[in-house]
């Protein structure tokens, strides 16, 4: 340093601390984005992900930390303030649910998601948006690898092990406490068989969402390495990545996927600088694109990978969507303001799906729909309204930005984003599901190909001195990508899906926003504060203490479940007792609970007395299920079976009238369930109406030819049916 000349100014304290601060935030927002997309959360109702929740609010309190170390950024506006709507609004329809456990986990869920919104936000002008849009893109590679691998070579074994009924199989099924021969081990068994791919996800549906808001990300990184002059190897990385994300979103079957995956490379070409005249120079590599497609269709139809019934028999699945659309409709007329509280629809539904419907769904499939039914107009409007501002907010600050150099890029990738990426994997091995591990190898290679995706704006804007290189295509992208995944969700559903809300808004709030220099003065930080804290204490007393301690009686259930005996049996109806009555608004855990107390009451028929007893419980147990849910035909199936086991072992004389009374209480809502005809055709049988239980035998061979039935017979009631009808 010269003499005289002055000595740089060191930074403030709370500035450092300030600037440590939104580090450590923005590792976490990369951490939860991560975890959650590969967490399964089509179960987010169940409260599985609340570690995730917790985290979220973290980040509340530490966006409130860097206000007052002297943070700048946008002030609150429209985003916001919609935002806290929406929130109210879904706040209200929860306290006005019928079950309120569900709708709770579910409110605390878009309260986490507000959370993140804010501290990324709050980011606004000391960020780029390309450290999200690359995890996003990461996150859609990996999971496009995993589906690929899936197809190709996971399930092929385990299927076969499986029905080789091989020990590991079976021991990773016991690790995830699936009883032999129970209904998990069902769905399971169909999950595994499944055609399509489903990477972590739990739906085909949920992992093309990921893909079709990563597809623009991808394409707008093909754009600024075309714009390189070294682009041939990084253009042939982007060229690889974008087919694998093709493969991935062409081996869900996915076809809202499809036409959203369009529409979002449409409007990524309609809104370029250039307009769709942008495609002509490269009408080339579109057609050798395009012929590639075409190519690896065909190779996969060939090798049975691939069903063209997907593409034919499109129209069948419109018309179930327009049955469960209908059905919706009449939820809500019945619920026409705060409709049924998130995690409720499905009961409510039951009372209007049309005959021939699925009985069993959890959403209309229809993301304006499923606010609209879930928390009312007013949460719809706000949702739209948030999602209209930023938007506008996003395009607005690409036209209005200044030109950029060098020096105002993100140079590669931030440690933070690093952090957060190796956060989320501890997180992931800590608490998700058995079998996470074995992933990671493939998760960190896709993360490896993100680094020749093109997203090192600054190389760009030093080697070929762009004007915006690294923000106007991208910029594009975020707008093309958002559009296409709420395109996706008019038909498939899933905005209550964390793994899919979270990366769009993570990108959105990333990516939009005004820049300022806005601070809360003083007297808006303690408000800020107090709400918060007070915030913070809602969510630990109202669903972090409860979650932890049913899951704690459940862990207690599950390790009973595992040991074998009437004493195991017992122990476990115990604790299944008290998780019911410990939270009693809850109708599965008394359905499980008459399960459970049917089965100790079969068992006990030796001793008279327990047997009565265990009758008794099953029976409250079964009647305060239907009280709750008055509904669900499962209730009212559990009872007339309960009824009819009582009745076969001499417990209760009037047993099998009770079962045809309750029978005839699920024929009477759902007529049109052949498993539910069979029922009824055996407790007709048992009384010794034959005639009449023919004829519901008949009609039960007859729904199970219908196409789409919600329950199938197994073969086995389907060989006593047919014998039965015709002896």
């Amino acid at each position: 340093m010269k003499r005289g000349a002055e000595r740089p100014a060191s930074p403030d304290p709370m500035e450092r601390m300030g600037g440590r601060l939104a580090a450590i935030g923005l590792a976490l927002a990369v951490a939860i984005v991560a975890g959650r997309t590969f967490y399964p959360s089509e179960d987010a109702a169940d409260g599985s992900g609340v570690i995730f929740i917790l985290l979220e609010m973290s980040l509340g309190l530490i966006a409130l930390a860097c206000w007052i170390a002297g943070a700048k950024g946008p002030k609150p506006g429209a985003v916001t303030w919609s935002w806290g709507v929406l929130l109210g609004a879904i706040a209200v329809s929860t306290l006005s649910a019928a079950y309120q456990f569900p709708a709770k986990i579910l409110l605390w869920e878009w309260v986490g998601a507000g959370m993140l919104l804010l501290f990324l936000r709050q980011q606004t002008g000391r960020t780029s948006p390309m450290p999200m849009a690359g995890l996003v893109v990461s996150l859609a590679l990996t999971q496009s690898l995993i589906a690929c691998w899936q197809v190709g070579v996971e399930h092929p074994r385990l299927r076969k092990m499986y029905e080789e009924r091989h020990p590991d199989v079976l021991a990773e099924i016991e690790m995830m406490g699936i009883a032999p021969g129970s209904g998990e081990e069902r769905l399971f068994r169909d999950r595994l068989y499944a055609p399509e791919a489903y990477g972590t996800f739990g739906h085909p549906n949920s992992l093309a969402g990921l893909l079709v808001l990563g597809l623009p990300l991808l394409v707008a990184a093909a754009e600024l390495a075309w714009r390189w002059p070294t682009r041939p190897w990084r253009l042939a990385g982007v060229g690889i990545a974008v087919a694998i994300v093709l493969m991935g979103l062409l081996l869900t079957r996915s076809r809202s996927a499809w036409l959203a995956a369009l529409c979002g490379l449409g409007v990524m070409a309609v809104f370029h600088p250039r307009g769709v005249r942008v495609l002509w120079p490269w009408r080339r590599w579109l057609l050798l694109a395009g012929l590639g497609l075409g190519l690896a269709v065909a190779m996969l139809s060939l090798v049975g990978v691939f069903d063209w019934l997907v593409i034919v028999e499109s129209s069948k699945s419109l018309r179930y969507r327009a049955e469960w659309w209908w059905g919706t409709l009449g939820v809500i007329e019945d619920h026409p303001l705060f409709g049924t509280g998130f995690g409720n629809f499905g009961s409510a539904y039951l009372e209007h799906k049309l005959p021939f419907s699925s009985e069993e769904i959890r959403d209309p499939h229809n993301f304006v729909l499923e606010l609209l039914a879930g928390a009312g107009p007013v949460a719809l409007v706000a949702y739209l309204a948030a999602l209209g501002f930023a938007l506008r907010e996003l395009w607005e600050r690409n036209d209005q930005s200044p030109d950029t150099d060098a020096s105002t890029l993100p140079g590669g990738t931030p440690l933070w984003w690093w952090a957060g990426v190796v956060l989320a994997a501890v997180m992931l091995i800590w608490f998700a599901f058995p079998g996470w591990a074995g992933w990671l190898g493939m998760g960190f290679w896709a993360f490896a190909l993100v680094a020749v995706s093109g997203f090192r704006a600054r190389a760009a804007a030093k080697t070929a001195s762009l004007e915006h290189a690294g923000v106007e295509p991208i910029a594009r992208a975020v707008f093309a990508g958002t559009l296409a995944l709420h395109v996706h969700w008019l038909a498939a559903g899933g905005i209550n899906y964390p793994g899919l809300l979270l990366p769009c808004w993570a990108l959105l709030a990333a990516s939009s926003g005004r820049i300022s220099d806005w601070s809360p003065n003083f007297s808006n930080q303690v408000t800020t504060a107090v709400g918060l804290l007070i915030l913070a204490g809602m969510f630990l007393q109202t669903l972090y203490f409860p979650l932890v301690e049913r899951d704690r009686i459940l862990a207690e259930v599950r390790s009973i479940s595992m040991e074998g005996g009437s004493r195991a049996l017992e122990r476990r109806t115990s604790a299944q007792r008290y998780l019911a009555k410990s939270q009693p608004g809850d109708a599965s855990h008394w359905a499980h609970l008459g399960q459970l107390e049917t089965a100790r009451m079969e068992r006990s028929a030796r001793d008279r007395g327990v047997a009565q007893e265990a009758y008794r419980q099953a029976e409250l147990a079964w009647k305060r299920a239907i009280q709750l849910d008055p509904r669900r035909a499962a209730h009212h199936r559990g009872l007339a079976q309960t009824y009819q086991a009582a009745g076969k072992m001499g417990l209760d004389r009037q047993g099998y009238a009770k079962s045809v009374a309750s029978w005839d209480e699920v024929i009477a809502r759902y007529p049109n369930l052949a498993a539910n005809r069979f029922g009824y055709a055996e407790a007709l049988m048992l009384l010794g109406k034959k005639n009449k239980a023919k004829d519901e035998f008949e009609r039960a061979l007859e729904l199970d030819r219908t196409p789409h039935p919600d329950k199938k017979l197994s073969e086995a009631q389907r060989r006593m049916a047919e014998q039965f009808v015709e002896p």
